[in-house]
């Protein structure tokens, strides 16, 4: 829809990778620790289970779009295109931890008890990342891109996965958590994206610091609508 609506924006297409970034990409980290709290470690496996599966298909959009608008300027050079997909750690991590699962391998033992020591330290080590990436500066300058991603990120992203959570008659819970998932404040890693593939890196860490603090308010207010109303 972002892309549709591109013509529409009187902005760079820089800034446009930044705003499509800010309006699909979530805060995994910050997402876990919701599921985890509210849930308990069966709402942690449910939120895994949903990243496990958005992660790829968004970090696959990001990097096209990115590709798109912002190195090459609208043109898309295929084998760059499938160069950044392959090569993207995120969407590369997500397709070996699927593919181990999938095949039903068992790692080595003391291969699992190191990934679980490092594991044990991502969540908090992520969490601090959010707080160093933050950026105060130039806010006032972003308001119309904050606004076009998060009008994406805080009401048409919710709605769609509202109607999916109906169509495929997921449970209460899960619903809840895949409209959590969906209104996230953006990644930060949406900043290492944006410096790497030519969008504009600057923009991209005023709408995380923006998007951060606005869902401090919005995500509880949507759980309460969601619980208020039930099962859809």
């Amino acid at each position: 829809m972002l892309v549709v609506m591109r013509p529409l924006m009187s902005i760079s297409n820089a800034a446009f990778t930044s705003v499509f970034q800010g309006g699909i990409r979530f805060n995994t980290y910050i997402g876990l620790a919701l599921a985890a709290s509210l849930y308990g470690s069966q709402g942690l496996v449910v939120a895994v289970i949903i990243a496990a599966i958005m992660i790829p298909v968004i970090n696959i959009f990001c990097v096209a779009v990115l590709e798109y608008f912002g190195q090459q300027g609208g043109s898309l050079s295929l084998y760059r295109l499938c160069l950044a997909i392959i090569t993207n750690p995120l969407i590369v991590a997500c397709v070996i931890g699927m593919g181990i699962n999938v095949l039903g391998l068992s790692l080595p033992q003391v291969l699992t008890d190191t990934l679980t020591i490092f594991s044990s330290a991502a969540l908090p080590l992520g969490l601090l990342t959010v707080g160093a990436a933050l950026s105060f500066d130039n806010l006032t300058a972003s308001v119309k891109p904050f606004l076009l991603s998060s009008i994406c990120k805080f009401l048409l992203l919710p709605l769609v996965a509202l109607f999916f959570s109906g169509v495929f008659d997921l449970a209460a819970d899960t619903q809840t958590i895949l409209i959590m998932m969906c209104v996230l404040p953006t990644a930060t890693a949406s900043y290492v994206l944006a410096k790497q593939l030519g969008g504009d890196a600057q923009l991209m860490a005023s709408l995380i610091t923006a998007q951060t603090l606005v869902a401090i308010i919005v995500i509880p207010v949507i759980l309460a609508l969601v619980g208020r109303y039930g099962h859809l």
